[in-house]
């Protein structure tokens, strides 16, 4: 059987192995969403428990967690389970735990809250959590064995009622399969393995998307406990085994050899706020990885760093070390700056990254059947993303391209070439034109002012800032007056690679109450997207999400495909017919430039033409055509009604 390679997420694909940071309180301390994406981080783990309590419920569901952050990778949300454990352990008199669940006091509040397996799925709902983790009733691991006997029963319960409830949410809120969060349960059982196997085969019955290791890892010398092993071994290899709170650099190492593959924890940014930062003895990739002899930990804040101008590890990728020495570093934390906390993070945070890609190329090397492509190529990944100008690029983009060159060259060396050199033909071009400042600056200044004039003026500024949408402005109102006079006025619209387009929503004539769904691969376009909708009142939504990966599940009236088709086709022959196929539009609107971004025709939209011909034939559909100078779109109905 081979080990699970990745995680599919609403926001994306997660590799594995894969070390998630804390983010307890929506925010990994002393850094941004940006740092932790220019560290290589995939995925952060919140605290339903804490963020519920403060800012609370009402606030988050407004804009999702993801929105809440500006963090568009995937969210792991914890149940809160263990953190009420605490609380009950520490102050007895706080509240109790029953059958249902758990029922509590907040330190200083007099009222009492109960928190049912119900009712933690419903919050982690209502955070917008991309895997969602069980209720579980965690036991201290000396506490008697009746003790761990009640925490196995209410555990295997409670994550019974999670999953009820769970799908009750999915139905509710019409999740498609392929785009929906996933559930993760915890094993139980202290220190005895006959209730482990229990707990783990029964909550293997229930069925869940991934198990995870409950309870105390470490014991009173700070070593792993033998039921760690235990866990891991009782989990299928087809499932994600998640390590709760398994996160020093040693104890990850260990456990990747044990099989898990997913880890999370403050511990290496916590060491980072403390002056304890890590280094590699020798590059990662060129040496073995065996835990307590490939790393050190430098106390940046000893007196020998004040006069040390090396960087804190020289084969460290990171800001921290590309920019700053030992002994700045030193400084900053000597007089407790917040630079210094900021810099040491980054630095460990990238640390764990890169053990992540050394330890996915070397995982069970001896067992090669538990190897996939995914663990094998993910440093060929870590390295096409490292190249700056793909820095902002959908990670489902990067790996669907290096799985594509993986197809046609043997070696690291040349995947990476092939990659990039594909990544360059399909995504260039748009780089190259696109002022991601300016973008940021003109919708700067569309927050200060409220007058609807001066902001269609900003977004026509923007329109006019990239070459591709810049054609389109001398046909644009009339250009939408024609399409949506022949599809109806809509009231969902879905732009796939939409690029800039959306800041035309002023000018489409849309009915106000519209449903805008964005798609783009440049994750900076999701976030100034959806600052735009949020400044303009629109009902929109960005995401960076790659369309062939991540097909869009749900119906809408019409689906935008805007100078889109050509570079799909590039990508992968015959997407553009399969994308308009399956798309559940009443009607998809597909255009093609009429002459090359340098201004030459070369006889493109006859070529286009017959291109597009041949792409709809067969399928039970209808089309008009709407020409203008640089622009032609079809407007294609389906006629067989919705799929």
């Amino acid at each position: 059987m081979k080990m699970i390679s990745r995680i599919e997420t609403p926001h994306g694909s997660l590799m594995l192995p894969a070390f998630l940071p804390d983010a307890t309180r929506a925010v990994v301390r002393a850094v941004d969403s940006s740092d932790l994406e220019n560290c290589g981080v995939r995925a952060v783990v919140v605290n339903t428990f804490h963020l519920l309590n403060r800012p609370g419920v009402r606030i988050l569901s407004r804009h999702g967690i993801h929105g809440f952050m500006g963090w568009n990778r995937p969210v792991v949300s914890d149940s809160g389970g263990f953190q009420i454990y605490s609380l009950l352990a520490d102050n007895p008199k706080s509240g109790s735990v029953t059958s249902d669940g758990f029922v509590y006091r907040n330190p200083g509040g007099k009222k009492k809250i109960s928190l049912t397996p119900e009712k933690s799925i419903q919050r982690q709902f209502r955070l917008g959590s991309d895997i969602m983790v069980t209720l579980d009733h965690c036991m201290h691991p000396a506490a008697e064995e009746g003790l761990h006997r009640e925490s196995v029963e209410n555990t295997v319960e409670w994550a019974k009622r999670c999953k009820t409830e769970f799908e009750k949410q999915l139905d509710a809120k019409k999740f498609s399969e392929d785009n929906r969060p996933l559930l993760f349960a915890v094993i139980q059982g202290g220190e005895d393995r006959e209730l482990r196997r229990e707990c783990a085969e029964r909550l293997i019955e229930i069925g869940f998307d991934g198990y995870a290791y409950g309870g105390w890892p470490l014991d009173d010398q700070n070593e792993l406990v033998e039921s760690v092993g235990w866990v891991a071994e009782l989990i299928p290899d087809e499932f994600p085994k998640f390590a709760l709170g398994i996160a020093s650099p040693d104890h990850v190492t260990r456990c990747v050899g044990m099989g898990y593959n997913l880890f999370d924890g403050a511990y290496p940014t916590r060491d980072a706020r403390r002056g304890r930062l890590y280094a590699f003895r020798g590059e990662p990739s060129e040496r073995p990885i065996e835990p307590g002899n490939f790393h050190d930990r430098i106390y940046i804040t000893d007196s020998k760093f004040s006069d040390d101008h090396s960087p804190v590890d020289v084969t460290c990728d990171c800001m921290a070390c590309a920019k700053y020495s030992r002994a700045y570093i030193h400084h900053l934390q000597e007089i407790e700056d917040p630079l210094g906390y900021r810099l040491a993070t980054i630095h460990n945070l990238r640390f764990m990254m890169r053990l992540m890609s050394a330890l996915g190329n070397r995982i069970d090397e001896n067992k090669t059947d538990k190897i996939s492509w995914a663990v094998n190529m993910q440093s060929v990944v870590e390295q096409v993303r490292s190249v700056r100008k793909y820095r902002n690029l959908s990670e489902d983009t990067i790996g669907r391209v290096v799985e594509w060159a993986s197809e046609r060259e043997s070696g690291e060396k040349a995947i990476i070439k092939v990659a990039k050199r594909k990544l360059h033909q399909v995504y260039g071009v748009f780089l190259n034109q696109f002022n991601s400042e300016l973008v940021k600056s003109l919708l700067d200044e569309m927050e200060k002012t409220s007058v609807i004039d001066a902001r269609k003026r900003l977004c026509r500024r923007i329109l006019e800032s990239h070459q591709s949408t810049s054609e389109r402005m001398s046909i644009m109102e009339k250009a939408w007056e024609e399409v949506f006079g022949i599809s109806g006025k809509p009231r969902s619209v879905l732009d796939i690679a939409c690029g800039l387009n959306p800041f035309a929503i002023p000018f489409m004539g849309l009915p106000k109450k519209t449903k805008y769904i964005a798609y783009d691969i440049d994750v900076r376009i999701a976030d100034y997207l959806n600052r735009f909708f949020a400044i303009m009142g629109i009902a929109g939504r960005a995401e960076c999400r790659d369309i062939l990966v991540r097909p869009y599940e749900k119906e809408v009236d019409v689906a935008l495909l805007l100078k889109t088709i050509p570079s799909l086709e590039q990508q992968s022959i015959g997407s553009g017919r399969e994308i308009i196929e399956n798309l559940k539009a009443k009607c998809v609107v597909v255009s093609y430039p009429t002459a090359s971004l340098s201004g030459i025709d070369r006889g493109m939209a006859e070529n286009y033409h017959e291109s597009m011909m041949r792409m709809i034939s067969g399928l039970e559909v209808e089309h008009e055509l709407v020409e203008f100078s640089g622009e032609v779109f079809y407007v294609i109905k389906k006629t067989c009604g919705e799929k």
